[in-house]
This record gives C-alpha cells, structure tokens and sequence, in this order.
C-alpha cells in the first residue's frame, strides 16, 4: 500500500462531511510547497497555495517548521494537497501587478517594491541627500555644511531602517 493510500485510510475518520481537510505537522518547507507529517505518514509536494499558476495577484504564507497546517486535498484522492491555513508564519509573501511585500520573521526584515523602485533605495537616497545637501538658511546666507554630529545621528537612523527594511 502506498503512502497516499495509507493517508486516505486514516483519514477516513475525519471524513463526516466529505471534506477531506487535517491537521499536519510541517517537517520542511521547499519553495512553494512543503514536507507534513500526518499521523506519522510522511506526505511531500503539498503545495503552500491552492493553485499552480503564476498569477498577478498572489500570496503566499510560509508555515513555521514544526508548526501545524491544515491541508485539504483539492480532488478527494489525496493526491493533490494544499495547506489552507498555517498556525505560525514565518515569511509572507504578496506578488501584485504593480507591488511586492515580503515580511520575514527569521530575518525580522521587511522589503516593499514596485515595478520602478524600492523602499529600502528610497530611504538610502533620502539619507544620502541630507547628509550631502542639508543647509539652513540665516540671515547671514545659508549655512556650511552639516555638522559632525548631525552626520552621526543620520548615520544612525540610516541603520536603524537597514535594521527592519531589507
């Protein structure tokens, strides 16, 4: 008997409604897709999204290894599986025509982008221009240019959003 039909027997219990949706435990994430373990049966390729195609608009959510998922097999033979909602996230991910997200949690980072720019280069880019260009006008002319500690302090927070932009 193979795995699949092993993994159909046991859940025949859990078949009430004709629905065939259980718990899994996540052993390993591969891309889109994921390794589960189901009462001990070991089940690979389930996917992290219900569909295969590379859509505009998608998301994508990265369970936590060793967190548990719900997964639906999609054609009754629990050949074609999918996770329908994960306990813990690690990582999200949101594909549209005209802006990307990810938040990671591992790297505790976020990166938002659009087609023409991102927002980590825009802040860098803003930075750059004030620790360049900052001058204040007086009533004698405009000032010199920006302090040491000025410099330092946009230093600083320059590095505080590399800390949570990727």
């Amino acid at each position: 008997m193979d795995k699949y039909a092993r993994l159909a027997n046991l859940l025949k219990s859990n078949q009430q409604t004709g629905t065939n949706i259980f718990t899994a435990a996540v052993i390993s994430v591969q891309g889109e897709s994921c390794t589960v373990d189901v009462s001990g049966t070991v089940v690979s390729d389930v996917r992290l999204k219900a569909t295969v195609n590379e859509a505009a608009n998608r998301l994508l959510i990265v369970p936590v290894v060793g967190s548990y998922v719900l997964v639906a097999s999609l054609s009754g033979d629990m050949r074609d599986l999918a996770v329908i909602s994960v306990d813990e996230v690690e990582q999200i991910n949101f594909t549209g025509k005209n802006i990307n997200i990810e938040i990671n949690d591992t790297t505790g980072k976020i990166d938002l982008h659009n087609k023409s720019v991102g927002l980590t280069g825009l802040i860098d880019s803003l930075f750059d221009l004030l620790k360049q260009n900052y001058r204040l006008a007086t009533s004698t002319g405009p000032t010199g240019t920006p302090l040491p500690d000025s410099i330092t302090a946009l230093n600083k927070l320059q590095t505080d959003f590399k800390r949570i932009l990727k």
